[in-house]
């Protein structure tokens, strides 16, 4: 059976870009003859589909629903002479969080349509549209290296089907920043073995930023959290607002305006270093390191 095209084919696609509150229809035949009508709503951010069988055979047909070039959904299903099915999606949740223009791609075989949505998502606070998140952290004693050390178990989750780059980037009261790559899969999660420089079994207070490219680029940020535990004890952790960190290497010193256990540990950004502006060699070396810690450079 032929394959389902993804839009790639541009005798057989039609596209629009939506204007506001419009909904858009469209009629797709597929090789074998089953006749789709397919409406996308942009308020709603739903597509629904209509499929009829117009010949005098039983035919086998299927769909495919890809959005930002991540399939959503697939169908398979067989229709008598004369009769039809009908299916809906709910395009949000595919939703690239990083992307200002949304690609939505309904394909059958040998034919497809795309319609292409301006909906710009905020990352950090877009409820309803999945994008990685720090889901835990966990203060306790272990080893680096073979070393005794202090860490920070952070767990990662990626509750939606987009691939993200990420990167974890985790400062205490002791330590400056330890720096980790951090890209679990879709619908996958991960946990990731952070080393500190805080004195084993104290009280250790911190927070977690989770971006993508830039630290210092809220536009490319996805979560930040504080937290506050002692090994062997429970982790309090509470979610913050978004914004720019420093790297461990920054020209100023990373300082807290508030310690207490039950506030916000946010940073103080002025004067913080913009990620492009890092050093070659550090850049470099961190890269290299990869699931490293960057300790405090002196």
């Amino acid at each position: 059976m032929t394959p389902l095209v993804s839009g790639a084919q541009p005798n057989n696609v039609s596209s629009s870009v939506l204007e506001d509150n419009a909904t858009v229809d469209r009629e797709v035949t597929s090789y074998s003859g089953i006749i789709y009508s397919v409406k996308f709503n942009e308020t709603s951010r739903v597509l629904s589909v209509e499929a009829t069988n117009p010949k005098s055979k039983t035919i086998d047909t299927g769909t495919a629903v890809r959005v930002d070039d991540r399939r959503i959904g697939t169908t398979s299903f067989t229709l008598s002479p004369g009769e039809t099915w009908s299916n809906t999606w709910n395009v949000t949740q595919g939703f690239h969080v990083h992307e200002d223009r949304h690609k939505i791609t309904f394909a059958t075989y040998e034919n497809a349509t795309d319609f292409y949505l301006n909906y710009p998502i905020n990352s950090t606070n877009s409820p309803g549209i999945p994008s990685p998140q720090i889901t835990n952290v966990r203060i306790a004693n272990g080893t680096i290296d073979g070393e005794p050390s202090s860490v920070a178990y952070v767990t990662i989750e990626n509750p939606g089907n987009q691939l993200y780059g990420a990167s974890l980037l985790v400062h205490t009261t002791g330590t400056d920043g330890s720096f980790y790559l951090a890209s679990p899969g879709p619908y996958g999660n991960k946990t990731i073995k952070v080393e500190l420089l805080d004195e084993r079994g104290s009280v250790i207070k911190g927070e977690a930023r989770l971006y993508d490219e830039n630290m210092s680029d809220e536009s490319t940020a996805y979560d930040q959290v504080g937290f506050v535990g002692q090994a062997g004890e429970n982790t309090s952790m509470w979610n913050e607002s978004y914004e720019p960190g420093m790297p461990p290497w920054a020209s100023d010193p990373y300082t807290y305006e508030n310690e207490s256990d039950q506030q916000s540990l946010a940073m103080q950004a002025s004067g913080g270093q913009a990620f492009y502006d890092i050093p070659l060699a550090y850049l470099v070396g961190a890269l290299l390191v990869g699931v490293g810690v960057l300790k405090r450079l002196l």
